[in-house]
């Protein structure tokens, strides 16, 4: 541990977690946005994931120039492998995971760090701007609602799971690591999960501290693969049993099948085969008994499914033409 940081212990030490893979072009500004001010209190673990552009080499870079940065280098395992490897190598009373192409709002590690010392939440939450390529403002993630409770669940209260608008206590994650079979929702199901064994001491902060780079064309949630698609819809379900399990189920269901639909139109337009099809449209009126809590459109498609099966394919493959 550094000197700059052991003389701080009195205080919470907050990791702020960043996998690394081919991001050279984003690095610099995702970290001089989050070393804006003189906050010494923090420890910044960069994971190298087997980067084969210049990132290696910028993140050594930081390491030399700010003793504040630490950076672990392994073969490309993705980024779930990335965050484990930082939380083992970690060591603060508080995590925070950040992307290495984002940045933070100006100011943000401070006020965070100032909230973690005065309030010692089990879990903060706050909103995240979505900024394009040229870093204009085209939306926000906004803060779940402040009446936020453990009995009530992050998914009833509006909260969107986004790992990066979450701070949350090393106690609270103990064990639980991230799923690396997973390429998609993977930090949904971690976040859930840190829910899931949290108490009602949970901090909600209506400000927004981090800026979300939106539209990166190349980035891993733009080139999924069908299976990846098909395999991150086992987290959905996942939450979707756990909340009919705590009597809440209205929110996740809504979700599940917003993502099932999609998906199915997916497989529908790609030409996969039936089998894979009817299967997963089994999984999906498997939770039929829950169709009141569907409204609008999301209602108007189930019902589709559920009526005919060749129905809601004629429809999928119309839609996909007008949308040509």
């Amino acid at each position: 541990m550094s000197e700059k940081i052991a003389n701080h212990r009195s205080r919470p030490l907050l990791s702020i977690i960043i996998p690394v893979f081919n991001t050279a072009g984003y690095i610099d500004q995702c970290l001089e946005s989050i070393l804006d001010g003189s906050e010494s209190n923090i420890e910044i673990i960069l994971i190298d994931d087997g980067s084969t552009d210049s990132s290696s080499i910028k993140c050594d870079q930081w390491v030399l120039s700010d003793s504040r940065v630490r950076c672990y280098h392994q073969k490309n395992q993705g980024v779930s492998s990335a965050r484990n490897t930082g939380i083992n190598n970690s060591q603060g009373d508080y995590l925070w995971f950040c992307d290495s192409d984002d940045c933070v709002v100006s100011g943000a590690t401070t006020a965070i760090c100032k909230t973690l010392e005065n309030c010692s939440p089990d879990i903060l939450c706050f909103g995240a701007i979505k900024v394009d390529k040229n870093d204009f403002e085209i939306g926000v993630i906004s803060s779940p609602s402040d009446n936020f409770s453990a009995s009530r669940g992050p998914i009833q209260c509006g909260d969107e799971l986004y790992l990066f608008s979450h701070v949350f206590k090393r106690s609270k994650i103990g064990d639980i690591r991230f799923d690396v079979s997973l390429n998609m929702c993977e930090d949904r199901l971690f976040a859930y999960r840190v829910f899931d064994v949290s108490s009602d001491n949970i901090l909600v902060s209506g400000d927004f501290y981090y800026r979300y780079l939106f539209t990166r064309s190349d980035s891993a949630v733009n080139t999924l693969s069908l299976a990846d698609d098909i395999a991150s819809l086992s987290v959905h379900e996942y939450i979707l049993k756990k909340e009919i399990e705590l009597n809440r189920p209205t929110e996740a269901y809504v979700i599940f099948i917003q993502r099932s639909i999609s998906l199915l139109a997916r497989i529908v337009n790609e030409g996969c085969s039936c089998g894979l099809f009817q299967d997963l449209r089994k999984r999906v009126l498997r939770y039929d008994s829950l169709r009141h809590c569907l409204r609008g459109a999301v209602l108007i498609k189930y019902m589709l499914l559920y009526a005919s099966e060749s129905i809601f394919i004629t429809s999928c493959r119309v839609l996909h033409l007008l949308k040509r």
